[in-house]
């Protein structure tokens, strides 16, 4: 890796990629992924490009820091330490949704009708929930930032007879945005997904309603904070303009931790 013309020793690297993955929220963070936060940290302080060498050094535990930190949002968060017979409760999103996943899917193909493709976007466990989605047979595309956790998603499928297929997208880089205008699909699933990408990259939300190939999209927000607080306003405005300024209707499903939009693009 070359910061300015400066070159980063593969050792160095091989230290921070080990480093970073020692928490078990990020054991399966990509390599790619670790490295474009690497090549940010170090373009925005140069001066440490030649300190980070040194694993006992404070700048290579601020650089390991960063890469956590870059990434906490939209991966370690939702990353349960523990692992668990049930594949649902080792996500937080999907552990919170167990109680009323039979409901939600109950309620969404009531309006949208029953898919016969579902592209999941930032997907976590949430494929995990297909039993309870009462569809039969249906292609299923899920995406996420880990390659890690997208093979245990294809093994799912494939052990258990489902028309599924995965995919890696990063959901705050344009270019991978992009990529969605070519995956067609009935409905597309946004779980938690967009209050996340949004602080990584503003206005990002506009692009992805805009690009996703589907005439549906179940748009989720948790209701709740870290320390399970009501919200002073549950609902998300900035989301709701996005949808009027492309002219999509919305239905809104209120649960107790979790506010869901299905949008009609």
């Amino acid at each position: 890796m070359k910061i300015y013309n400066k070159e980063i020793d593969i050792k160095t690297i091989e230290n921070i990629i080990s480093e970073v993955r020692k928490n078990k929220k990020y054991s399966k963070l990509d390599d790619e992924l670790i490295l474009k936060a690497v090549k940010k940290y170090l373009m925005q302080n140069f001066s440490d490009i030649e300190k980070v060498s040194n694993k006992k050094s404070s700048a290579f535990e601020k650089l390991v820091k960063f890469v956590r930190k870059e990434y906490y949002d939209v991966y370690g968060l939702f990353q349960k330490g523990k692992l668990s017979g049930n594949l649902l409760e080792r996500h937080v999103s999907t552990k919170e949704r167990i109680a009323i996943y039979g409901e939600l899917y109950e309620k969404i193909f009531a309006i949208i009708g029953k898919p016969k493709t579902i592209l999941d976007l930032g997907c976590g466990r949430n494929p995990f929930s297909f039993e309870q989605m009462n569809l039969g047979k249906i292609k299923y595309v899920a995406s996420d930032l880990s390659s890690g956790d997208l093979k245990e998603i294809q093994k799912y499928f494939d052990d258990f007879g489902i028309n599924g297929e995965t995919i890696k997208l990063d959901l705050s880089d344009e270019e991978d945005v992009d990529k969605l205008k070519k995956i067609k699909a009935d409905v597309c699933f946004l779980f938690k997904v967009l209050d996340v990408v949004e602080t990584k990259n503003k206005n990002i939300t506009y692009k992805i309603l805009s690009s996703i190939n589907s005439p549906w999209i179940v748009v989720s927000f948790p209701r709740k904070n870290v320390k399970g607080e009501l919200l002073r306003t549950p609902n998300r405005p900035w989301f709701e303009r996005f949808c009027r300024n492309l002219k999509y209707e919305f239905t809104i499903i209120a649960f107790d931790n979790e506010l869901f939009y299905l949008v009609k693009k």
